[in-house]
Parts: structure tokens; sequence; C-alpha cells
């Protein structure tokens, strides 16, 4: 495996099946219908960015940025999740 197909095709595929799993883990815990929508635009983003990234790298298709573009947006919904639903638990020690 190259470096360049670990750099733009692995680590990006992995963050974004990281952060969907995060946001249906929020979703199932907050139970709110910003986080449940959240996360199926989360889901629904990262399924297809799995999808154009597997056909650049595995069918050799003419590769284009807008995955990263479409994954980086998904981590952001991920971190607003994230802020939320600390904000609105308490903090338990």
């Amino acid at each position: 495996m190259s470096i360049e197909a670990l750099v733009w095709g692995l680590l990006p595929a992995v963050a974004a099946l990281c952060a969907a799993v995060i946001s249906v883990s929020l979703a199932f815990r907050a139970r709110g219908i910003f986080q449940c929508a959240a996360s199926v635009v989360v889901i629904s983003g990262t399924a297809w960015s799995l999808l154009i990234l597997y056909r650049i790298f595995l069918l050799n298709r003419l590769p284009i940025y807008l995955p990263h573009f479409v994954i980086g947006l998904v981590l952001v919904i991920v971190v607003v999740q994230l802020l939320l639903f600390k904000k609105k638990t308490p903090d338990t020690v």
C-alpha cells in the first residue's frame, strides 16, 4: 500500500467510520431529535464518502476531493453533537 493511498484513502475512511460510530452512540444515549437527525446525516455522508473512496482507490476512477470535504463536514457535525451532549449531561464524579 502506497503512502498516498494511506493518507487519501484509509485515514479518511477510518475517521468517517469512527465518526459514524460515535454519532450513533450519542444518538442512543441522548435520544433527542437533533441527535437522531444528526446521526442520520452523519451515516448518510459517511456511506456516500466511503462509496466514492472505494470507487476512486479500488476501481481506479478519477480522483475528486468531494468525499474528503463531506468527511470534514461529518466530523464537524459529530463535534457539535459531542458538545451539545456534554452541555446537557451533568458531570458525574
